[in-house]
């Protein structure tokens, strides 16, 4: 399942400009000791997470930055073969997974 969400984030980017981070830049932020790298880190997870909110990515309301921080590491440390991909879509497909919008009636 993560696979074919991981193909399908590649859809969401734009393919004509190159990432600024990859899945291995991001893990290495978010994990750092230095505390300035892990706010950078969380600032990508939650531009990401703002851009989808509410149309592929719907959490609660009450979900904070650290969970969304947990989710993206711990799938970044479950997935090294994929850390090489662009963080961006790495960062969609876990949350996205993590937390999938319900699908809509047909009327």
């Amino acid at each position: 399942m993560f696979k074919k969400l991981l193909i399908a984030g590649l859809f969401v980017t734009s393919t004509a400009n190159a990432a600024f981070y990859t899945g291995n830049d991001l893990y290495n932020k978010l994990t750092s000791s230095d505390s300035s790298d892990r706010i950078l880190g969380m600032g990508y997870i939650a531009g990401i997470y703002d851009v989808f909110d509410g149309s592929s990515i719907c959490a609660k309301q009450n979900v904070t930055l650290g969970q969304l921080k947990d989710i993206v590491i711990k799938k970044l440390a479950e997935k090294p073969e994929y850390r090489h991909m662009t963080a961006d879509n790495f960062v969609y497909v876990a949350l996205s997974e993590a937390f999938p919008c319900p699908k809509k009636k047909n009327t």
